[in-house]
């Protein structure tokens, strides 16, 4: 009796921790659905959600962040305009986007999908080895210089 007793416990142990840990096995897709730069509600919830109950683009790579794993995000055929002023930070609550694990972002093409700084000095920091994939996003002209705007730092 004390083995089956000792065997029930350890099954219901590993039943709650599986339950417990969160677990991201295969990469998480999130569809932009607005131009709105706009925090995400709760990164980390796998929902990406604004407060207007949207999916924008800072959000989208806030959860993208938050979570385990390799994650896509899929880009409209849009202007995206990052317009959250810098605060000095690495999780993408403001200014650039900090990108801090792998990600792709997938635009509908370079002459279609465009994302601006709004007059910032960078549109990404790569803060992880990620990927981006080249010609599927356009990322900004600067109006000002006439030259295509700087779109990212990379540290790996």
């Amino acid at each position: 009796m004390p083995t089956t007793y000792l065997f029930r416990c350890l099954v219901v142990s590993l039943a709650l921790c599986f339950y417990l840990l969160p677990i991201h096995l295969s990469a998480k897709e999130f569809n932009v659905n607005t131009t709105e730069d706009a925090v995400d509600e709760n990164p980390g919830d796998t929902i990406c959600r604004t407060a207007t109950n949207t999916c924008s683009l800072r959000a989208a790579v806030m959860e993208a962040n938050a979570l385990e794993g390799a994650d896509v995000i899929y880009l409209q055929a849009e202007q995206y305009d990052l317009t959250i002023g810098a605060i000095n930070e690495n999780d993408a609550f403001g200014g650039d986007l900090d990108i801090l694990d792998s990600v792709s972002i997938i635009g509908k093409g370079e002459t279609a999908t465009t994302i601006t700084g709004s007059n910032q000095f960078r549109i990404f920091s790569i803060l992880r080895k990620n990927s981006l994939p080249p010609g599927s996003v356009n990322f900004g002209y600067d109006a000002d210089t006439g030259h295509n705007k700087p779109n990212w730092r990379s540290h790996f």
